[in-house]
């Protein structure tokens, strides 16, 4: 269960951390952005083909995906 959770997490910092929107997301992964937002609230689990997609759009592993998540990215203004 854990990984789920983190992997909705990992799924949404790193995104934004890239300060890519969801739809930005979609086009690099192959997914429509309601697609991303399913699985980044939890409404939809990924298949493992689809995790993988993610992480090479992200370019992370899918390791990465599934572990503890990285800190947020600082404000710079």
């Amino acid at each position: 269960m854990e990984n789920r959770a983190n992997f909705r997490r990992n799924l949404i910092v790193r995104r934004t951390n890239l300060g890519w929107s969801q739809e930005e997301l979609g086009e690099r992964a192959n997914l429509h952005r309601t697609a991303v937002s399913n699985l980044e609230t939890g409404i939809s689990q990924p298949r493992l083909y689809t995790i993988y997609d993610i992480a090479e759009a992200l370019g992370v592993t899918a390791i990465d995906l599934l572990s503890d998540p990285p800190p947020l990215a600082k404000d710079r203004r």
